[in-house]
């Protein structure tokens, strides 16, 4: 993949709304440190700042949401932060080999079982919301089918 490819496919807003809001924490954050007494007193904002200037916040966005995806806000950003090279670098990499074979595999098969328990859970729910089933018997049933996958 190339970095022509790689085309910038979000909301024309998103940047400018999460900037905003990011601008907005970190005030918001500066003043409630000020209040404060002690050595903490800017530890938080500080990391902030940090993880904002090194791409650390980019990136664990990308970790902790699970969803990867280059035209993504966070992606985006850590290509920017990163570099074009750096970015094109790591798609090169990882482009077509064996484990990412594996791991599409893996994680349509798990998208399947998922869409499958949550046709279950939705049937169960609809038994529940006509009175068909008790709570605690769609709370017992729909346990039962979350601990067997």
């Amino acid at each position: 993949m190339t970095s022509g490819i790689l085309k910038e496919a979000r909301h024309p807003n998103l940047p400018i709304a999460t900037f905003k809001c990011l601008a907005i924490f970190k005030r918001v954050l500066e003043e409630e440190e000020s209040k404060m007494i002690g050595d903490q007193k800017k530890e938080l904002s500080e990391l902030v700042k940090w993880s904002e200037d090194s791409g650390a916040m980019w990136l664990h966005m990308l970790l902790s949401s699970g969803f990867f995806d280059s035209p993504s806000f966070p992606c985006m950003q850590l290509r920017r932060h990163k570099g074009a090279d750096w970015w094109d670098e790591r798609l090169i990499e990882y482009e077509d080999t064996e484990e990412v074979e594996t791991f599409v595999a893996n994680k349509l098969h798990d998208l399947e079982a998922y869409d499958k328990i949550k046709d279950k859970v939705e049937h169960y729910k609809a038994l529940m919301d006509n009175k068909e089933m008790e709570l605690d018997t769609f709370i017992r049933t729909v346990s039962a089918l979350l601990d067997s996958n």
